[in-house]
């Protein structure tokens, strides 16, 4: 394995579209690693159609549910 700094000076060399792809490549990587991960630490709950467009609803109309 090579180091952090090692990394980055090898990143530098090449061109900036490669290090923008590389860095998207990373990026993805990291997000589907990190959802994995926190993917199995929820639980899984029912929830109805109804339910899911009530909320899209309330965020996007501003609308409160009143408790």
């Amino acid at each position: 394995m090579i180091s952090t700094t090692e990394f980055l000076q090898t990143f530098k060399k090449f061109s900036k579209e490669q290090q923008l792809e590389i860095a998207r490549k990373i990026s993805r990587q990291m997000f589907a690693e990190t959802f994995k991960r926190i993917d199995g630490e929820l639980p899984d709950v029912d929830v109805s159609e109804e339910e899911v467009m009530q909320a899209l609803k309330e965020v996007r109309y501003g609308n409160k549910k009143k408790a």
